[in-house]
């Protein structure tokens, strides 16, 4: 499943995209080129996320610094009671999750009834070859468009002197397969449905579609002509959002603009240059992962682990005392009456190839796992080799001193009482 950060990294590459596209590109005449740029652009930022680009390993000494005491000591096996901050933060988690597959499912399936009411008007129309695409001849009021393949005109238009112009149009549409690139941006549009910017991505990547079949349909008519018709056949019906129309209000100003507009240089095509800068902040923002930590020997580093060197070695408890709830069952006395408890931390042997030994000098109990310190070094988890999903935490209180301390809680079972036990380490 995908995580939150692939969500955001995701939402930040589509702004930075689709600004340069509004500010720098949008008002270019080189059609096929943006068209390339705003599906491109749009992939990447789906892509980039989910790539790993290595960067050299930024050089940290390893030497663990000196650690105050902390307050509040680390539990062993944590577990939240109700209405913690922890539940009600899970809660709020699953209510939002929630909310945004509720939206989802809800664009899905307005993508998935515009096609089945598309299927059922093919199905219901008379249909005849032109060409590799089918002319659908509709019956009832329905706007000029187009669908993969599909021309939908109205039968009124049989007779109409333009009838060549706007097939011409519509066959630059069913060709050039601009239906993938919508059903790609409806599709992006349901996962991303709270992006703030996915209407632009959805009006730049239809207004561009037009533009490019503008350019090709007004080339066989003139074009204060070809203005005229797309006044005259806008859609002002309810409408299917997949098709690709004709002529539609929303677009009608910038078309007209754009068949008037002064070809672009060549030496503008230059400014699609800054794809690669942008290309290259992006994966560094997305994709670059930074080590801080020098790998003195292979087995000393790891992707989720850091072993510090000052914490290898031996450790032997001085002092344990065992803190019993008043349950009004027996109390518990390690070593003796441990019951239920296997865990064993009287003596402790952590090595430098990442394992860990505990033992009980006075029973025959063992213990072995891997272990690891955090960044700084103020705690040592160990995940016992039968039991890695309850990993122990011990806190280091003073390295100076040579001290580790450890709080090991257990459950209560049907004789011996519940609490917990609190153990010191001096290190050999």
């Amino acid at each position: 499943m995908l995580s939150f950060a692939y969500f955001v990294e995701t939402s930040i590459s589509m702004v930075i995209f689709i600004g340069c596209y509004r500010f720098f590109l949008s008002r270019l005449t080189f059609f096929t080129w943006n068209r390339i740029y705003l599906v491109g652009t749009l992939l990447f930022s789906l892509i980039a996320p989910l790539l790993i680009v290595p960067t050299p390993i930024w050089s940290v000494s390893p030497t663990l610094p000196s650690v105050p005491r902390l307050i509040t000591q680390a539990v062993v096996v944590y577990q939240p009671v109700q209405g913690s901050p922890l539940l009600n933060w899970t809660t709020l988690c699953g209510v939002i999750c929630a909310i945004y597959w509720l939206f989802v499912t809800y664009r899905l399936s307005q993508l998935a009834v515009d096609i089945f009411l598309l299927r059922q008007v093919i199905r219901r129309s008379v249909t005849e070859s032109f060409g590799s695409d089918r002319i659908v001849w509709v019956q009832e009021d329905f706007p000029t468009a187009s669908f993969f393949g599909f021309i939908f005109l109205n039968q009124h238009q049989r007779r109409t002197d333009s009838l060549a112009t706007i097939i011409q149009h519509e066959q630059v549409h069913c060709r050039q397969w601009h239906s993938a690139d919508w059903l790609l941006v409806r599709l992006v549009s349901a996962f991303f449905w709270f992006h703030p910017c996915m209407g632009w991505w959805r009006q730049a990547v239809a207004t561009n579609h037009e533009y490019i079949a503008d350019a090709q349909a007004a080339q066989t008519s003139d074009k204060t002509t070809y203005a005229h018709l797309l006044l005259q056949l806008t859609a002002q019906v309810s409408k299917v959002s997949t098709l690709h129309y004709f002529s539609s209000f929303n677009q009608l100003k910038s078309r007209i603009i754009m068949l008037h507009q002064t070809r672009s240089k060549a030496i503008q095509k230059m400014r699609f240059l800054a794809v690669i800068p942008l290309t290259m902040g992006v994966l560094f923002l997305t994709s670059c992962e930074r080590n801080d930590f020098k790998a003195v020997e292979p087995a000393l580093l790891s992707a989720q682990a850091i072993l510090h060197t000052d914490l290898i070695g031996q450790w032997v408890t001085t002092n344990n005392v065992t803190i019993n709830n008043n349950d009004g069952k027996t109390p518990r006395i390690f070593p003796e009456r441990p019951g239920n408890v296997q865990t064993v931390l009287s003596r402790l042997s952590l090595y430098a190839d990442g394992h860990f030994e505990m033992s009980d000098n006075r029973t025959s109990v063992k213990r072995t796992g891997s272990w690891s310190s955090d960044p700084v070094g103020v705690s040592v988890k160990l995940e016992c080799a039968d039991k890695p999903s309850e990993p122990i935490y011990i806190d280091v209180t003073s390295l100076e001193n040579r001290t580790m301390e450890a709080w090991q809680y257990y459950p209560a079972d049907k004789q011996l009482s519940g609490g917990t036990v609190y153990y010191n380490f001096q290190k050999e």
